[in-house]
C-alpha cells in the first residue's frame, strides 16, 4: 500500500519501539497522522512519537476491538501476534493489517534481496553488506538487523541495493515484496510460543518467495523447501558438497574451497569466519550478492576480511590452550546444533557446552543427535534442568558465573568451552547480547584479565 493511499484514512499504528518509530517517521514524511497504541505503560520511543505527532492520539494501553474495527488500516509491529482478538476480528472484518515491510515494498525503487531462516540470517545479511563495500555500490543492511527498512528509504545518497533480514513475524504481514533474490537458510523449531506447530512457522518463512525472481535454498535441508511448484531456472542451491550448477564445497580436511559450478571461489583456509556451518552461510551470501549485481570475484575478496558478528561463534579468548567461544545468539535448538556440529571438527580435546534459558516451548529431544558430539554439558536457566536430562554427563547450575567457573576448572589444553544456549535469554538476562557480554567478562575475570 502506497503512502498516498493512506492519506485521509484512519491509520492505527500498534506498537512503538524501533520498528514502530520507523513507521511513524515514514508517515510523518508523507503527511499522514495516525492513532498510536502501545500496550506498555512506558513504551520505548514514546517521547519521539509525541515529538513527531504532538496532536496525535497516543494511548499506552491494550488495543480494543473498538479501536481496531474503527481503523481503515492497521500497521502492526512484528512483535504483536495477528491472532490477538482485537487484530484477528479486524482482519475478519476486512481491515487491511500491514507490517513495515509491506509499506517498504510499495515505496522502494532500488534492487532488494532478502534472507530468512531460523539461524544464520544476521551473519548472511552483514556478510552481503560487507561484500558490497568498495564495489561501487552502496549496499545497505536493513529489516530485522541494521536500519529499519522504512528509514532506508530516506537515505541520502540513496542506497543502490538493500539486503533485508526478515523474521517470520515480519513476513506474516508482508504480501507484495518484490525481490531480486530470496534465501531460506534453514528451518528448525523456534517461536513455538507463537506458532501452533513447525508447519505454521515454516509457512510464515516461505512467504519470502511469493514475489522473488530467484530462490536460494539449502540442499542439506530439502525438507524445509516450500511446498510450491519449483521452476529450476529460478532456483540456486547451496550445500556441503560440490554441485555441477550450484554453490557447494569441494575438497576435504584443510584443503577445502567454496565453489560455484565446481569452480573454486574462495579458499576456506583463508576465511576468518569460523565453523563448518558458516560455509553454508557464505554460499548463500554469494548468491544474494550476485542478486544485487556484485561481481563474484569482488565478493570473494571481501569475504576474506569478514570477521563475523558479536555473540555468533565469537572467539572470546584462548587461555592456556583452552578456547572460549561465545554463541549467545544461539537462542534456539537449531542454532545451538549448528554451533556444536560446526566446532566439533575444529576441537582437538573435549567440547564443553554451556546451555539453557527459556526454551519457548521447544522439545529438547530434538537436540539429542547434536549432544552426542558434546563431552560435558553445563545447563542453567528456566529450562536448564529439562535440558540436562538429555545428556549423560550434564550438570545443572544456578548461574552463568558458576557455569563458567566449572567449565574453566575442568578444561585442559585443546578443549573448547562453548556458550550455545539453545534458549532465549530473558529469564536471566536483558537479551542475548547481555548474556554474551557477561560470559566474556566472566571468562576474562577467571583468568585475571581486566
Amino acid at each position: 500500500m502506497k503512502a498516498a493511499e493512506l492519506f485521509g484514512k484512519q491509520v492505527l499504528v500498534l506498537g512503538l519501539g524501533k520498528t514502530g518509530l520507523s513507521v511513524l517517521r515514514y508517515l510523518h514524511r508523507n503527511n499522514v497522522t495516525p492513532q498510536i497504541i502501545d500496550s506498555r505503560e512506558h513504551p520505548p520511543g514514546l517521547a519521539d512519537a509525541q515529538e513527531l505527532f504532538p496532536q496525535a492520539q497516543i494511548d499506552c494501553r491494550e488495543a480494543t476491538v473498538e479501536d481496531t474495527l474503527a481503523a481503515d488500516v492497521i500497521i502492526l509491529s512484528p512483535g504483536i501476534d495477528r491472532r490477538t482478538t482485537a487484530v484477528a476480528l479486524a482482519i475478519d472484518a476486512g481491515v487491511p493489517v500491514l507490517g513495515d515491510i509491506e509499506l517498504f515494498a510499495a515505496a522502494v525503487t532500488c534492487p532488494v534481496v532478502a534472507v530468512t531462516g531460523s539461524n544464520g540470517k544476521s551473519t548472511v545479511t552483514r556478510l552481503v553488506e560487507h561484500m558490497g563495500k568498495n564495489s561501487g555500490k552502496r549496499i545497505v543492511a536493513a529489516g530485522n538487523i541494521g536500519e529499519p527498512a522504512l528509514d532506508v528509504l530516506a537515505f541520502e545518497p540513496p542506497a543502490d541495493g538493500i539486503i533485508l533480514e526478515l523474521s517470520s513475524f515480519q513476513l506474516e504481514s508482508t504480501s507484495h515484496l518484490k525481490l531480486a533474490c530470496a534465501a531460506l537458510l534453514n528451518i528448525s523449531a523456534d517461536h513455538l510460543d507463537r506458532y501452533q506447530d513447525e508447519r505454521e512457522y515454516a509457512s510464515a518463512k516461505h512467504r519470502i518467495f511469493a514475489n522473488a525472481k530467484q530462490w536460494v535454498l539449502n540442499r542439506e535441508e530439502q525438507q524445509s523447501w516450500p511446498q510450491l511448484p519449483v521452476n529450476e531456472k529460478r532456483v540456486i542451491t547451496f550445500g556441503k558438497d560440490a554441485h555441477p550448477r550450484h554453490y557447494g564445497v569441494a575438497g576435504s580436511g584443510s584443503e577445502k574451497a567454496i565453489t560455484l559450478a565446481e569452480q573454486p571461489l574462495i579458499d576456506v583456509r583463508k576465511l576468518l569466519l569460523q565453523g563448518e556451518h558458516n560455509l553454508l552461510n557464505i554460499q548463500a551470501a554469494f548468491a544474494l550478492a550476485n542478486g544485487l549485481g556484485i561481481d563474484s570475484k569482488h565478493a570473494a575478496r571481501q569475504a576474506l576480511s569478514f570477521v563475523g558478528l558479536p555473540h555468533r561463534c565469537q572467539l572470546v579468548g584462548e587461555y592456556k590452550g583452552i578456547r572460549f567461544i561465545n554463541d549467545s545468539k544461539a537462542t534456539n535448538i537449531g542454532a545451538a546444533e549448528a554451533a556444536i556440529r560446526g566446532l566439533r571438527p575444529l576441537t582437538e580435546g573435549r567440547l564443553i557446552v554451556i546451555a539453557g534459558g527459556d526454551a519457548k516451548g521447544a522439545d529438547f529431544r530434538l537436540m539429542q543427535s547434536a549432544l552426542e558430539y558434546v563431552d560435558v554439558l553445563i545447563t542453567l536457566g528456566k529450562d536448564g534442568e529439562r535440558l540436562a536430562e538429555q545428556h549423560h554427563h550434564a550438570t545443572y547450575v544456578e548461574s552463568l558465573a558458576v557455569a563458567v567457573q566449572q567449565a574453566a576448572d575442568m578444561a585442559h589444553q585443546g578443549d573448547v568451552v562453548l556458550l550455545a544456549p539453545a534458549c532465549a535469554s530473558y529469564d536471566m538476562f536483558n537479551g542475548f547480547e547481555d548474556r554474551g557480554e557477561q560470559f566474556k567478562k566472566l571468562v576474562e575475570a577467571y583468568y585475571g584479565k581486566n
